[in-house]
């Protein structure tokens, strides 16, 4: 009988222990540790890096300055310091540019001194003397600088501080429009330079300071 109802109380128990299913695994988290499950993190918006601002570099000086023109060009620069009547030539050059050929008068003490830029026709002579001066060219610019000169009168007895070349041949330099450069008058604080072209072609003429430069660009295109 104890054995009966042992068997029976036996039979009772595994009737009540479970529905056959395992118990469900405990939950891990990203970390892998047991708990409840890790709240989900929203992805991170996409962002694009704005683009890097285009810089340009600013031209030199000497590449500024006014629009080309076919009209005769002029200015009254700054008039000479104290202590100095007139502005002294210090280096004559001539430049081949990107779209130009510029010509360059620096002076080394007296400021810049006024320009006049004018079309002018053979035969080109001196002052004093009115020699008749070969110069290279089709058509002629001549560039007058005043007060200016490459003679130093202050001391009285007057210096040459100009010792540059008093012509300036363009294919020396590779120059494309600008075939001649020829100092025609240097008297009375006036110097004067002319220019000879392959043809006649628009230009600019401006000043410049450190140190006092008279710019002349004659355009190539």
């Amino acid at each position: 009988m104890r054995i009966a109802a042992l068997a029976l109380l036996v039979l009772a128990l595994a009737a009540c222990g479970g529905d056959g299913e395992e118990d469900a695994a405990p939950a891990t988290t990203a970390a892998g540790t047991t708990g409840e499950a890790a709240p989900e993190t929203a992805a991170p918006e996409e962002t694009t890096a704005a683009p890097a601002e285009e810089t340009t570099t600013a031209p030199e000086a000497e590449s500024e300055g006014p629009p080309f023109e076919r009209q005769p060009a002029s200015g009254a620069g700054t008039g000479p310091t104290e202590g100095s009547a007139m502005s002294l030539l210090a280096d004559v050059r001539l430049e081949r540019q990107d779209g130009f050929d510029r010509l360059v008068f620096e002076f080394r003490e007296g400021g810049v001194p006024g320009h006049r830029i004018a079309w002018v026709r053979p035969p080109i002579q001196t002052n004093p003397g009115g020699a008749t001066m070969s110069v290279t060219g089709e058509a002629f610019l001549a560039i007058r600088l005043e007060p200016a000169s490459g003679f130093d009168t202050g001391a009285g007895e007057p210096t040459e501080v100009y010792q540059g070349p008093l012509r300036l041949v363009g294919d020396a330099v590779g120059a494309q429009i600008v075939r001649d450069v020829v100092r025609t008058e240097d008297f009375q604080q006036v110097t004067t330079w002319v220019a000879g072209l392959a043809r006649r072609a628009p230009f600019r003429a401006f000043a410049l300071e450190g140190p006092p430069r008279i710019v002349v660009d004659v355009s190539s295109g």
